[in-house]
């Protein structure tokens, strides 16, 4: 309940900063919009004036035609004047649709009747004015719409927001079990350590599934272990049944009930091995699935479209290993797809696929000479068809710790410890340290894989 409460709260506090950022653009647009109407409202201002100051004048000319000191008055206020004033088809017209009509607007006893000297004085100065008269006239405006660009404007502003789920990254070690935000920087501990040295061992040999961490070979060659996330607490020593055990095994899991256990190495043996089998996360039980073309281990193994691929470093060189084409079968062949000829002595690896795996697959390798290459899968065979060199940057080297991508982050993070911790761009193909407090002096016998809220 505690957990719910706090993802309730963090939910919240997200909503509250989407509508904040909203309010902001809505505000913006206001203004906007503002001060693009404001000059046309100057411009119709300047129109009402300038019609005011004629109707005005047609009002006094009316007076002298009509001997009086009022004229019949048209009604300059009403809505529907500049329809009129649209509508008409000559002056009389006009005065005729606007001259109200019954008894004048004012009492009979207010209106004067002139004498010819005061209509004289009231023609010539009506004269004059007309001669003098200067109307401010307004300009017309025309709006010009750049529709490719609103529509741009458009898919930015969409753009610009994404929810994407929020991932942590499971860690585990001699003394403690905790969590890390990327997002934060933040470190939890969330249960007891594994009692056990894991200086030499691989985090290749954990993978996260449904609410459990599972971890294979790592205590014992023959079992493996589980963390309840629910239960935040580790169960050990459990036998593996029905396939080899090993260490340096290499796992990954499907998003839906099976864990694949691709290569390894047992305690007797020096030849690694070349297996691929399975564990039914909803039955716990293992079986055998399908042989790669060499025998791998300390290798990293991801799915991508479909299919597993596995990645070591061997005799000669990175070799990416499609395993089978297709979960829907049980088992097919093993292909070699490329050797990466160079030697290589310490590496780190990881696959991006997009944040939601249907993107070209691309393998980042940083290498023992301080350069990153990326090997991208075609989108149509899932065939490696580029080697590019990247920008490498600083960031030292662990052998067999293999970043950790995360989704929505557009990056892979390395946590070495304290004054350690690195991020790499996938965007900017750039290395960085991370900003964010972190007590722990080294984390180099640490196994970490990432926590999928989705899996």
């Amino acid at each position: 309940m505690k957990e719910m409460a706090m993802t309730y709260t963090s939910q919240d506090k997200i909503k509250t900063e989407v509508t904040e950022h909203f309010k902001q653009l809505h505000d913006q647009l206001i203004i906007e919009e503002h001060r693009i109407n404001r000059q046309l409202i100057d411009e119709m201002d300047k129109a009402t004036t300038t019609i005011n100051d004629i109707i005005k004048e047609l009002n006094n000319i009316d007076a002298i035609f009509n001997c009086s000191s009022i004229g019949q008055y048209i009604q300059s206020e009403d809505s529907s004047l500049v329809d009129w004033i649209i509508n008409s088809n000559s002056l009389e017209e006009f005065i005729s649709n606007n001259v109200p009509e019954g008894p004048a607007l004012l009492p009979s006893d207010q209106e004067v009747a002139l004498d010819d000297y005061e209509l004289l004085g009231m023609y010539i100065d009506a004269l004059r004015h007309i001669e003098s008269a200067s109307y401010n006239l307004p300009e017309a405006y025309h709006l010009e719409v750049s529709s490719s660009l609103l529509e741009s404007t458009r898919q930015t502003l969409y753009s610009c927001f994404k929810l994407t789920h929020h991932y942590k990254v499971f860690s585990a070690s001699l003394n403690d079990t905790a969590l890390f935000d990327p997002h934060t920087g933040e470190w939890t501990t969330i249960g007891k350590g594994l009692d056990i040295e894991t200086e030499n061992e691989r985090s290749e040999s954990m993978v996260y599934a449904r609410g459990n961490v599972y971890m294979f070979g790592i205590r014992d060659s023959s079992t493996y272990s589980r963390f309840s996330m629910s239960e935040r607490r580790w169960h050990h020593d459990i036998p593996i049944v029905g396939v080899q055990g090993g260490r340096c095994i290499s796992v990954c899991y499907d998003g839906h009930k099976y864990i694949y256990l691709l290569g390894g190495q047992l305690d007797s043996a020096l030849q690694p091995l070349d297996r691929v089998d399975q564990f039914n996360i909803e039955t716990q039980q293992f079986s055998p699935l399908s042989k790669m073309v060499e025998g791998t281990r300390d290798s990293v193994s991801f799915l991508h479209k479909g299919q597993i691929y596995s990645c070591t470093v061997g005799a000669r060189g990175l070799i990416p290993a499609l395993i089978y084409t297709s979960l829907l079968q049980s088992g097919g062949p093993s292909t070699n797809l490329c050797t990466y000829n160079k030697n290589l002595k310490d590496i780190m690896i990881c696959f991006y696929g997009g944040d939601d795996g249907a993107g070209i697959g691309k393998l980042y390798i940083h290498d023992d000479h301080n350069q990153m290459y990326l090997l991208s899968f075609n989108e149509n065979d899932n065939k490696i068809t580029q080697l590019t060199q990247l920008i490498g940057g600083e960031c030292p080297i662990v052998p067999y710790k293999w970043p950790i991508v995360v989704p929505g982050f557009n990056a892979a993070i390395h946590l070495g410890g304290k004054d350690q911790n690195y991020k790499y761009s996938f965007s900017n193909n750039k290395w960085s340290q991370m900003k964010h407090i972190d007590n722990v002096g080294t984390r180099r016998g640490h196994l970490h894989c990432l926590l999928s809220p989705s899996n």
